[in-house]
């Protein structure tokens, strides 16, 4: 048992890390361990440039169906990501000619990106993830939301700003830009909830912490 725990670490450890090629179309992985009694387990990754994080439940909801079921449903002739696109560009192109006019007036006074410190300087570092977890209990939770609300605040937003005064401790600037993901999928379109696609814009998060707060 230690061993087949060791070597599906070690498959996890290679893919969760592994920069695909998309450059050539590699935008996803699929591989299966076939494990003793006749089980096996899925290994499953996915470039975010292709799909956000409602598009991953709808990934695995879909194979769990396909593993029910033995097959899906045809996909409707509307889904179409790329007519997607036209037509909010269309929609928005006023909102999006008064928003690039805002950002290019701004540019100039922008920051970079927070100045993390390295043990070494190189331009072919590989960034590794680790998944950090900390529990609230539901009463902290619920705190933590109504201290938020009597600021005027989302409980994101203060998440945001906890994460922000983190980074700044380890920053060699107090002033830095952080990129925010804003899921942004317009659901008046027809199945749109069930594409697999990236919706997600960024917004550019201005941080100050020159001042202590």
């Amino acid at each position: 048992p230690s061993d087949l725990e060791q070597r599906l670490s070690a498959v996890r450890e290679r893919l969760s890390h592994r920069r695909m090629m998309i450059e050539k179309g590699q935008v996803m992985g699929l591989e299966l361990s076939l494990l003793p009694g006749n089980r096996s387990r899925i290994h499953f990754d996915v470039d975010l440039l292709v799909a956000d994080v409602q598009s991953l439940n709808i990934i695995l909801r879909d194979l769990a169906r396909i593993y029910q079921h033995g097959h899906l449903e045809k996909a409707p002739s509307e889904w179409h990501f790329g007519r997607y696109l036209a037509i909010e560009k269309q929609k928005q192109a006023k909102a999006r000619e008064k928003a690039e006019i805002y950002w290019q007036e701004r540019l100039a006074g922008l920051p970079g990106g927070p100045q993390l410190p390295l043990i070494y300087q190189n331009e072919d570092i590989r960034p590794v993830f680790r998944r950090r977890t900390l529990n609230l209990t539901p009463e902290q939770w619920q705190c933590f939301k109504q201290h938020a609300a009597a600021h005027r605040v989302t409980a994101a937003m203060g998440l945001a700003c906890a994460y922000a005064e983190i980074i700044s401790r380890w920053s060699g600037q107090p002033r830095f830009l952080l990129n925010m993901p804003l899921f942004d999928r317009q659901t008046d379109h027809p199945e749109i909830e069930n594409v697999v696609a990236d919706f997600t814009n960024l917004l550019l998060l201005d941080c100050d912490f020159s001042t202590p707060g």
